[in-house]
């Protein structure tokens, strides 16, 4: 029958050859491949994408805002024309967060504060007119309202009385139509819809009536109608006379012409020593003046608060870089909520506490810029650092190539495999070995006794072992002086094979009637 424990030697040391050479090739690949292998790559492709995406994408901020809770928000232009909110902290100089907003290319927006949250408006490109809510760290939210469209600049139709906010245009049918944002409330009015208005032709802001939301229609007949949207509950009476073409509501009057109000304040005005005065309503009682301290045009610029008749000086307030960029800045914002006045412009924006008359933040483009270099220089370092970091050789690699590597995955995984099948294979070698141990016990217990055979004829049962056939032997023995014939099944040595008439001992169980052949 052969050397079966040789045998059993030779086919260990074929399985383990066959663990060991493919788990050394493979594993010279994965070391191989590993050593081109940065760890950390796409944590520094995330770094310089966000590196590059502010250099390029704050491209042109359109308005600073400050926020009620101290911090600031910034509109910015991208180059692809797109529009975000960038929310930044002037005093840690870090950009937290960034969110895409609907406005036009030309990027015109009003802020209306509440007591911890601005509303700011914006003109989307399809010129729908969107409401936003937005609190410092949550992403801005669209107000739900009737759908209205501005089909010129949003400032040219728009204006902010206060801390309410108005715009007309025209909704999704076509009519005429303004909106109105008074106390954190939408209204929409239909002037298209009222019985005693027809044949409208067109719908402005009033050009005379500075920013008190006077709505001026038109119709075929040029004729004029005026509706002060102050008064939203009003009767239809409050339009004036068709033959009519100027305004003479006390409001309107009181806030019409800044020239002429200028000219009501002149003894303050010249008190103050101001050249080339400015006025900005801020609600029905308070006017911001501004102007220059000299003739020279960027010259120091002072302000001051007025009382509504302009009489009065209520505060001088304190000097800041703010009112340069106010006094000569593009669509200039002021607004003064819970004794505090927010300023905001494209370049500058800042908070002055009207209790104590001191600024208490301000910040505006050149710190803005600073912060975006500095940012930009910290985020390539660090994609430098990790770079150079994930390209040394360390078992935290390793781990990441064969964790996070689609290529290291493929290698761990097959040389895994090539080291499973083995052992598998081992696995059932021991068992079947095991069976054996446990049959031939077994069989003692039953009484076994060791015959004498001799091989009749034997057959292949198809299976192969390490090249080896399994044959089914049909033997003749003697067992207690009775001849018997038997079948036995064993794997065989193909160099040396038993032949017919071969003679051998074998094991006889009398209780399972079996034959179990005996390791030499």
């Amino acid at each position: 029958m052969g050397n079966k424990i040789g045998r059993l030697l030779r086919n260990l040391f074929i399985i383990l050859g066959f663990m060991i050479i493919p788990l050394g090739i493979f594993a010279g690949i994965f070391f191989s491949e590993m050593s081109d292998y940065t760890m950390y790559e796409d944590e520094v492709m995330e770094l310089r994408l966000t590196a590059s995406d502010l250099e390029h994408e704050f491209y042109h901020p359109t308005r600073f805002i400050p926020m009620p809770n101290g911090e600031y928000a910034i509109f910015t232009e991208t180059v692809s024309d797109d529009y975000n909110l960038v929310e930044w902290s002037p005093e840690t100089g870090e950009i937290n967060n960034r969110y895409s907003i609907d406005s036009d290319t030309f990027g015109d927006s009003f802020v209306v504060y509440q007591s911890d949250d601005v509303i700011f408006v914006t003109k989307g490109d399809d010129n729908r007119v969107n409401l936003y809510q937005y609190q410092y760290g949550q992403e801005p939210t669209l107000i739900e309202h009737g759908i209205l469209y501005n089909d010129y600049y949003l400032n040219q139709n728009s204006t902010r009385f206060g801390n309410d906010f108005f715009t007309v245009g025209s909704n999704s049918e076509g009519d005429y139509a303004a909106l109105a944002l008074i106390d954190g409330n939408v209204t929409i009015t239909n002037f298209s819809q009222m019985d005693n208005i027809e044949n409208i032709t067109g719908i402005e802001m009033h050009p005379n009536a500075a920013n008190y939301p006077v709505v001026k229609l038109s119709n075929f007949e040029r004729e004029e109608f005026y509706y002060d949207l102050m008064q939203p509950d009003a009767s239809l009476e409050n339009f004036n006379d068709l033959s009519r073409t100027e305004i003479d509501d006390q409001y309107i009057n009181q806030f019409t012409d800044a020239e002429t109000f200028l000219t009501s304040t002149t003894d303050t005005i010249h008190a103050v020593n101001l050249f080339s005065p400015d006025l900005t309503l801020l609600n029905p009682d308070t006017f911001l003046l501004m102007g220059k301290t000299n003739q020279q045009a960027n010259g120091p610029v002072r302000a001051f608060l007025l009382n509504e008749t302009g009489e009065d000086l209520l505060m001088e307030l304190p000097d800041s870089d703010i009112w340069i960029a106010f006094d000569g800045g593009y669509d200039p914002q002021a607004s003064i909520v819970n004794d505090t006045l927010y300023l905001s412009t494209t370049e500058e924006a800042g908070v002055i506490s009207l209790a104590s008359g001191e600024l208490v933040s301000s910040t505006g483009l050149e710190d803005f810029e600073a912060a975006i270099e500095d940012t930009v220089i910290e985020l390539e370092q660090e994609a430098d650092r990790l770079e150079a970091e994930g390209e040394t050789f360390s078992l935290e690699k390793v781990q990441h190539f064969a964790t996070q590597s689609i290529d290291g995955h493929g290698i761990l995984w097959f040389s895994l495999l090539m080291f499973v099948i083995p052992i598998f294979g081992l696995s059932i070698v021991f068992y079947f070995m095991g069976r054996k141990r446990r049959n031939i016990k077994k069989a003692y217990a039953n009484g076994a006794e060791i015959v004498p055979a001799k091989l009749i004829s034997m057959k292949r049962t198809g299976v192969t072992i390490n090249d080896n056939p399994q044959v089914r032997m049909t033997v003749e023995y003697t067992f207690r002086r009775q001849v018997k014939q038997g079948e036995v099944t064993e794997v065989i040595d193909m160099l040396q094979p038993p032949q017919v008439g071969d003679e051998f001992d074998l094991l006889y169980d009398p209780v399972r009637d079996k034959l179990f052949t005996l390791d030499e």
